[in-house]
């Protein structure tokens, strides 16, 4: 079965091997992408592969990386900034607070009280995937290349809100999915809140000309994240959203306790 996304690679044995493109980036003035193997890649062999891009016009080109020094180079480069377990080290904060990623790719919001948070063009879609505190030079990861959230568990999800909500929003919840919108809004006494979608409303299927649009209702949970990239508290689903102001107050003094005197 051909993957909708699919880029078919001949490798050296002969084999043709299905990767998807999991981002793209630039370095020292050219694009490159990052393709991960769709193939079952149980096998042991290349799970993925970094080639470069190169643009004619309205043609795009993948192209191999001859260079294996270049090669290198790009790929310890490629590891700096999306290596999940190396998120949050002051070389990727520098990294992605550098001048040389392409507009196109990358976008950056102001979050206030020093912290932003860096957008990347997935699939066609803008996602907030990096959290950048300039007060500590430090970066946190919120989701992965197969938009799963990087900083929380199925542990801090109160469950019991979730209940009577349709199955599709809860198997997104359980899969810790941020495919859909997801937000982090502005920081406000070191704390900030967080819009998971877990199910869009129906226009979000749409085309420009509306050919496409369901019934589906926007299932949404919140919480909150403070300046450390930690979650305070647990998201959740809120029927009334007059609730969300007492939920606030407790997020931001949970994230700022009381200092002894």
């Amino acid at each position: 079965m051909t993957h909708p996304d699919a880029i078919t690679l001949t490798m050296a044995n002969g084999d043709n091997w299905q990767f998807k493109v999991a981002f793209t980036f630039t370095f020292e003035g050219a694009e490159y992408a990052l393709l991960t193997r769709i193939t079952d890649s149980s096998d042991g062999e290349v799970e993925s592969v970094i080639m470069q891009i190169q643009r004619e016009g309205s043609l795009t080109r993948l192209v191999a990386i001859d260079d294996i020094i270049r090669l290198r180079r790009v790929s310890q480069h490629a590891e700096q900034i999306y290596n999940a377990d190396d998120a949050d080290s002051a070389i990727s904060y520098q990294n992605l607070n550098s001048d040389q990623y392409d507009r196109a790719i990358f976008d950056k919001i102001d979050l206030g009280e020093g912290m932003t948070v860096v957008l990347q063009s997935m699939h066609g879609w803008w996602k907030q995937r990096v959290l950048l505190n300039h007060n500590t030079q430090r970066a946190y990861l919120l989701m992965d290349e197969d938009y799963t959230m990087k900083f929380a568990t199925a542990d801090d999800i109160d469950w019991s809100s979730l209940s009577g909500l349709p199955d599709k929003a809860i198997t997104t919840a359980k899969r810790l999915s941020m495919i859909y919108p997801t937000h982090i809004r502005g920081f406000n006494n070191g704390v900030a809140t967080i819009e998971w979608q877990l199910n869009p409303d129906g226009r979000y299927y749409a085309d420009s000309d509306g050919y496409g649009m369901t019934d589906d209702q926007e299932i949404t949970l919140y919480g909150y994240i403070d300046r450390n990239g930690r979650l305070v508290g647990k998201f959740r689903y809120y029927p009334d959203i007059k609730a969300l102001a007492e939920a606030r107050r407790q997020a931001e003094a949970a994230a700022n306790p009381p200092q002894p005197k």
